[in-house]
């Protein structure tokens, strides 16, 4: 613990604490009978796979304490999260067979502000150096009146799938304590196609149930 407090470029701190958290886990998945690449794709249990995957982490925060509503609350100023994977004759797609470390995955979050949040989320694989899918985000609240989400989603072109650049917004704003509105839009980059919009009504149920009511139109490769 950094006994300091004060501000920096506007934030604020009351005292500073440096939290490391190591981790390591052991993921096992048997599939027995027909193999999954014989099977027809029709739903996410033809997509179970054989795995056997151990996973190291090691978890980083930096956290302070700032004022909220006169109560002084723990926030995570920065989060860094890296997990890397070790995977023994899975059956994933692209690893069949493969015996090492595949990918690591990468969870990073800022909290400057009350008001803003950056979050980037990426995969990478380990056995060409290239993404394998890479997420970033970044929110702006007006205290709990107002937030809305600017998101970017990024998968690599393929031999066996097309790849994506994609823009997302996501907005919220509340009418009053039991009413919000919302909306959410997803455009492809390259196309300038819109692939997903919707509209949604939101109805505060209290003890932390919510209603939504909604319309969503999506783009599909289904004829």
């Amino acid at each position: 613990i950094y006994d300091w407090s004060g501000s920096f470029l506007g934030m604020e701190f009351n005292k500073i604490r440096h939290l490391v958290e190591p981790s390591i886990g052991y993921h096992d998945n048997e599939t027995f009978g027909v193999k999954r690449k014989q099977l027809y794709m029709f739903d996410t249990v033809d997509t179970a796979n054989t795995l056997r995957q151990l996973v190291i982490g090691i978890e980083n925060r930096i956290q302070t304490k700032r004022k909220y509503k006169n109560e002084l609350k723990r926030v995570d100023v920065v989060s860094l999260n890296t997990y890397l994977f070790f995977d023994a004759n899975s059956d994933l797609p692209g690893i069949e067979d493969t015996t090492g470390f595949t990918n690591m995955r990468n969870d990073i979050t800022l909290r400057p502000y009350d008001w803003l949040v950056v979050e980037w989320i990426n995969n990478i694989n380990m056995m060409n150096g290239g993404f394998n899918n890479s997420n970033t985000d970044v929110v702006l609240s007006y205290k709990d009146k107002f937030s809305i989400l600017i998101g970017h989603r990024y998968i690599p072109t393929e031999s066996n799938m097309d790849g994506s650049s994609q823009l997302v917004i996501d907005t919220e704003y509340k009418l009053n304590s039991r009413w919000s509105i919302g909306g959410y839009v997803r455009t492809e980059f390259d196309t300038g196609s819109v692939e997903e919009w919707e509209l949604r009504l939101i109805r505060n149920l209290s003890c932390g149930w919510f209603l939504d009511f909604g319309y969503n139109v999506r783009k599909s490769e289904i004829d």
